[in-house]
């Protein structure tokens, strides 16, 4: 039979990488509303877009690697799927097979697709 078990600091753990990722994009957005308002389009404006694009597809490859690879607390394999449910508010848990146990990350799915 199927375990549940809650994952320490899964949840906290992911908030707080988002967190700290996505911080240095908000000056540099300030840079750009700033700039564009002003209507000044100069070389540090485009390299300030660039370098929040860079951020942001930098961010989503993180985000997707972080939660396509989770690792079993108790044996320490990789499980590189979480239990497929799709459902709004559902909650994303990843099962080790090997322990037999499901691990609830705190994560759930997003109401907006």
């Amino acid at each position: 039979m199927t375990r549940i078990r809650e994952h320490p600091t899964f949840g906290r753990r992911y908030l707080a990488v988002n967190v700290v990722t996505m911080l240095p994009a908000v000056p540099v957005l300030v840079f750009v509303f700033w700039r564009g308002a002003s209507g000044v389009w100069d070389l540090w404006t485009w390299i300030a877009i660039g370098s929040f694009a860079v951020a942001a597809i930098a961010g989503l490859w993180s985000q997707h690697r972080r939660s396509s690879r989770f690792v079993c607390p108790e044996c320490g394999r990789p499980i590189v799927r979480p239990i497929d449910q799709r459902e709004p508010g559902a909650p994303v848990d990843f099962l080790c097979e090997h322990c037999d146990i499901r691990w609830r990350t705190g994560l759930r799915v997003s109401d907006n697709g």
